[in-house]
């Protein structure tokens, strides 16, 4: 959902006298246009850096900007033309009290196929001596590779599914996806929960990827509307006060 904001200009910056404010329209476009780039461009994505786990530079990117005469308008990506559109995956680090974790690819793909009921939510089986964990950044994740390795697997379990096609295939071999694997859609097998699972041998069954009965939630890292309002209040006197000297100099 939208929200809107306006600034009292006399408020943050003090009475403006007759020349200041026959400068003002002009001046106050200027500022927008200077604001939104450095929140957008500038502030958002170097706070993305520093508060979120691993921020990809398409993540860093996803914020834009748009001023119509004094009015400025932050947004973030919708698009889903080249995968998870950033404005969903990230709606719940980036409102103000958290949310449901966004379904992942991975997670639509299981349901898609039916491995998977769309009321649980695929998570890796940390702790399983099948789960390779990488703590790149100083932060523990499971390497990508691993989600793609596991689909391929899960394919040839179903029959040769196909996976991709052409230079964006998905792997045939490797750790995971040259293993043999299993799927525990529900409550069939009393003795293991459901999930994915490698098969070593008769003797050694590792669980990949475990079905949670609830979608996990996630914390606020960078409520964008808080964060955003909050650095507009603290450039616009300074840019604005700017931006009006300029004018007048240019009319004189």
């Amino acid at each position: 959902m939208a929200k809107y904001v306006e600034f009292d200009v006399e408020k943050l910056m003090g009475p403006l006298d007759i020349l200041q404010k026959a400068n003002f329209n002009y001046a106050a476009k200027q500022t927008l246009k200077i604001v939104g780039f450095q929140i957008a461009k500038k502030y958002l994505p170097d706070q993305m850096s520093k508060r979120f786990d691993s921020a990809v530079p398409y993540t860093k990117r996803s914020i834009s900007y748009g001023v119509q005469s004094q009015t400025l308008t932050l947004s973030v990506n919708p698009d889903e033309s080249k995968g998870n559109a950033p404005a969903k995956y990230l709606f719940g680090v980036m409102s103000e009290t958290g949310g449901p974790a966004y379904p992942t690819r991975f997670a639509r793909w299981l349901w898609d196929k039916g491995f998977a009921p769309r009321s649980k939510f695929p998570v890796p089986a940390f702790g399983s001596p099948a789960v390779p964990i990488s703590n790149k950044g100083g932060t523990s994740k499971v390497p990508a590779w691993f989600y793609s390795q596991t689909q391929v697997a899960l394919a040839r379990s179903a029959g040769n599914m196909v996976v991709g096609k052409g230079r964006k295939s998905l792997p045939i071999k490797g750790r995971v996806a040259g293993s043999r694997v299993f799927n525990i859609r529900g409550d069939e097998n009393r003795n293991l929960s459901p999930g994915i699972y490698r098969v070593k041998s008769r003797e050694k069954i590792n669980q990949l990827f475990r079905y949670l009965d609830t979608f996990p939630m996630v914390p606020p890292k960078l409520p964008f509307h808080s964060t955003s309002l909050e650095k507009a209040r603290e450039l616009i006197p300074t840019v604005l006060s700017l931006q009006i000297q300029k004018s007048i100099a240019k009319t004189r």
